[in-house]
């Protein structure tokens, strides 16, 4: 939840200072008198002084810092400052926290802050609920024109005013990514509607407004994979792929099943099972906090329950307690399947400043949250899954 509050007491004095003098507001605060314990007193108090319109505005650019201040978003900024500015990559560094990094950035490259945040919202939404992926496209890069990029649009327009009677307005817009990936954000106008706000006399009103509901592509020329990001069923999947690669790539394509991560939990049912490590992960230990079951066979009626083991109980005493679990009810290895599972590494004290611990869920055959964590964690959690079989394509 956003708090202006408490977004302008995480921000330095100096930057702030810089911020507010951008604008050409608060330019009679003392702001050298200013520290960063009190000086949100006194700027709260001018805050009030500034017209409604103003404190809207300001609203929004600081929910736009703190929105790009996360994994995703610095991890953008670092790749554009690497890209076009590696000069000032020391600048950001000695930012020191998130929101003044986000906000150094937002005053120094506003064109760039912009890209960045769309390549974080990107990044958020791949690999997420409504992402697919498919590959076997051609393995090169398209030129991309204005024309190109309207037919895109015009294909996307067709199918979903045709088949849900809105996006009868589209806009697509194109952006080439440092890593070579080429981005397509399409917004489309959805439904009307008529949500109750606050006019100008302080009244309650309806608002009629169309507002946008938006459809990621990300092309690699590389692999020649599609990823598309749109909310809906999964029969919407093929006609925005081929709608894609008709209007962008110039090729028809048949139906394919999305290309995913596959993911096997079946070293689970293994009571001997170890959890091989590199040393240089760092790992301490692997806790299971949660184990949960399915039956190999649907047609048959299996009371399986949800394991939990508490902080105290070892990987390989919590494999020997499914293994107890299932004796007692008469199962063998063969009848059952892990379904999902909770898999904690908890990490040597003082390892590179690593967090202490990350718990992944896998859910499978394939879901798994480990694309939400902080990158170096993501490369530790992926090469433990593949030494032990969980991650299997």
């Amino acid at each position: 939840m956003f708090d202006p509050r408490k977004t302008l007491r995480q921000l330095s004095i100096p930057l702030l200072k810089e911020f507010f003098g951008r604008r050409g507001e608060l330019q009679d605060l003392p702001w050298s008198d200013l520290t960063a314990r009190r000086g949100i007193q006194p700027l709260s108090v001018v805050w009030q002084r500034l017209s409604e319109q103003a404190r809207r505005d300001l609203h929004v650019q600081l929910r736009d810092v703190q929105a790009i201040a996360d994994d995703n978003g610095l991890r953008a900024i670092a790749e554009a400052l690497r890209t076009h500015y590696p000069q000032r990559m020391w600048e950001f560094q000695s930012c020191g926290s998130r929101l003044n990094k986000a906000l150094w950035f937002r005053l120094n490259f506003p064109d760039l802050f912009d890209q960045a945040a769309l390549f974080a919202r990107a990044d958020h939404l791949s690999g997420g609920r409504y992402s697919v992926r498919r590959n076997t496209l051609p393995k090169q890069r398209p030129v991309i024109t204005e024309e190109i990029t309207a037919n895109l649009g015009d294909a996307l327009r067709k199918y979903y005013w045709s088949q849900e009677l809105r996006g009868e307005q589209c806009r697509v817009e194109h952006y080439t990514r440092p890593d070579g990936n080429e981005y397509f954000f399409a917004y489309l106008d959805d439904w009307a509607d008529a949500p109750l706000v606050f006019g100008d006399d302080g009244e309650l009103e309806p608002l009629p407004a169309r507002y946008a509901f938006s459809v990621l592509f990300v092309f690699s020329p590389q692999d020649g994979s599609l990823e598309l990001a749109a909310k809906g069923p999964q029969a919407i999947h093929y006609p925005l792929q081929r709608a894609f690669c008709q209007a962008v790539l110039g090729i028809d394509v048949e139906p394919a099943n999305p290309l995913r991560p596959v993911y096997d939990l079946s070293m689970l049912l293994d009571p001997d099972f170890a959890f091989p490590t590199e040393p240089s992960d760092h790992v301490e230990q692997i806790k299971l906090p949660m184990i949960e079951f399915g039956p190999v066979d649907a047609n048959r009626e299996v009371n399986l329950r949800r394991l939990k083991f508490s902080r105290k109980v070892s990987a390989r005493r919590a494999l020997q307690l499914v293994r107890d679990e299932l004796t007692g009810r008469g199962l063998s290895r063969n009848e059952v399947y892990v379904k999902h599972a909770a898999i904690q590494f908890r990490f040597l004290s003082g390892s590179s400043g690593r967090p202490g611990q990350m718990t992944v869920n896998v859910i499978t055959p394939n879901t798994c949250d480990l694309k939400d964590k902080p990158e170096e964690m993501q490369a530790i959690g992926e090469r433990c899954f593949k030494a032990w079989g969980v991650l299997c394509a």
